[in-house]
């Protein structure tokens, strides 16, 4: 039987060298790839209003941002050279804009978007007179009976007045709140006896 040393197996120390300075040359090139930031605003293409929050990303990448609350953006890190950006926003069509940074020079770009129309079905709002609560011809006067009365939510309130005031029926600035002024520019009244 011959006699195999482990060291025939392996391969020559040219070849890690090799390797290694393959490795180190790729690391280098993608280090020295200049990095730059495209900042800009996202506007309404139509009316110029700034879209605050407006989705901003470059095409091909994870590399996104949001535009701030005045429509400004900016995307650090970006490579150099031609790109596009993907800009959208909610009820406008997206846009994809093709920037070469360096013809940008540092330049704020303005990114208009166009609003889109979209059909949607009606609404009908249908309200029945005659609810739990019924406003008088006087403002500030409603009347409400004694079976309404009953069922009306007291919000661990035991005065009825004060349980009449917090209700949804009587959330209308002439609904019977002492002080209030009605559509006539009256002030109206609220009249209440304690027993007490």
């Amino acid at each position: 039987m011959p006699f195999s040393s482990p060291l025939a197996s392996r391969p020559p120390r040219r070849v890690h060298v090799l390797v290694a300075l393959l490795g180190l040359a790729s690391v280098s090139t993608v280090a020295a790839q200049p990095r730059v930031t495209v900042s800009g605003s996202v506007r309404d293409a139509q009316s110029g209003e700034s879209l605050p929050y407006a989705h901003v990303r470059l095409e091909g990448t994870d590399l996104a941002t949001a535009a701030n609350v005045d429509g400004h953006f900016a995307l650090v890190g970006v490579p150099a050279g031609p790109l596009a950006l993907l800009v959208s926003y909610l009820g406008y069509a997206p846009a994809r804009v093709e920037v070469d940074t360096d013809t940008l020079a540092g330049r704020p770009l303005r990114i208009g978007l166009r609003p889109t129309a979209e059909a949607l079905d009606g609404v009908v709002v249908t309200a029945e007179e005659g609810g739990m609560m019924r406003a008088g011809a006087d403002a500030g006067q409603v009347r409400i009976s004694p079976r309404d009365l009953a069922v009306l939510p007291s919000v661990g309130e035991a005065d009825v007045f004060r349980s009449l005031q917090r209700s949804p029926a009587s959330a209308g600035p002439t609904r019977g709140r002492p002080g209030s002024t009605s559509a006539a520019g009256r002030r109206t009244r609220t009249s209440s006896s304690s027993t007490g």
